[in-house]
């Protein structure tokens, strides 16, 4: 199996044939891998709700094969399409993601790490379904609860309003504990007015490098292009 096919991969099915794979989910790889399965989870169940083409046959949105960029050049330029942002120290963008539904809709993705704190995975939504309000309500549905319940024991929840765009932007702040490994961490979750459409942003971090001071800087530094 490729790097490639692991990013899109839970973690209970991935192999481990050597020794270096099993380094690959030492502490920092588990600190990364449980945003990435937070963001499968949310994907899935977002994409869960059966697309029907003109023609009666229903497409689910997680069927569909991503196309990978994990040139660097390449996913900072994919990045700077979707948004202007100052990363904290130690977080670079890794990989760059697309999927299409034929003309119906297109999503954009870029996944965002620091092997030693978190993740950050933002998807922007574009073409028709994206600017459905059904579709809409359901990404906000996710993130009042469905996606970071299922993994988490959530412990405290809280909204931190940040101005985006001109628009005020509703940010999750959630504290808790993964279900699965007992490990405190922390999650920020929005819907972001993107340039073409809705951008969904997901940032996990273990609580032990948590800092909600350097992440609202972050917050307040993005920018949605014009052009």
């Amino acid at each position: 199996m490729t790097g490639e096919d692991d990013l899109f991969t839970p973690e209970g099915n991935q192999s481990s044939n050597s020794s270096a794979d099993a380094g690959a989910h030492s502490a920092g790889g588990r600190k990364s891998g449980c945003g990435m399965k937070f963001f499968l989870i949310l994907l899935a169940a977002v994409g869960g709700l059966t697309i029907l083409c003109c023609c009666g046959i229903g497409i689910s949105l997680y069927s569909i094969t991503p196309e990978l960029e994990e040139n660097p050049a390449l996913v900072k330029q994919n990045l700077a399409r979707m948004l202007e942002i100052d990363l904290p120290e130690g977080y670079e963008a890794k990989k760059s993601f697309r999927m299409n539904l034929f003309s119906l809709i297109s999503m954009d993705g870029v996944y965002i790490e620091n092997p030693d704190s978190g993740v950050i995975l933002l998807m922007e939504f574009s073409g028709t379904l994206a600017e459905n309000k059904e579709l809409q309500d359901s990404f906000k549905k996710e993130l009042q609860g469905s996606g970071s319940s299922d993994e988490l024991n959530i412990e405290e929840k809280k909204t931190r309003e940040v101005t985006i765009d001109g628009k005020t932007v509703p940010f999750v702040f959630i504290k808790g504990t993964e279900k699965e490994t007992n490990r405190a961490v922390r999650q920020v979750q929005a819907i972001l007015p993107g340039r073409k459409g809705p951008i969904l942003f997901v940032m996990n971090v273990g609580e032990d490098l948590w800092d909600e001071e350097q992440v609202l800087k972050m917050l307040e530094s993005i920018n949605i292009p014009k052009n």
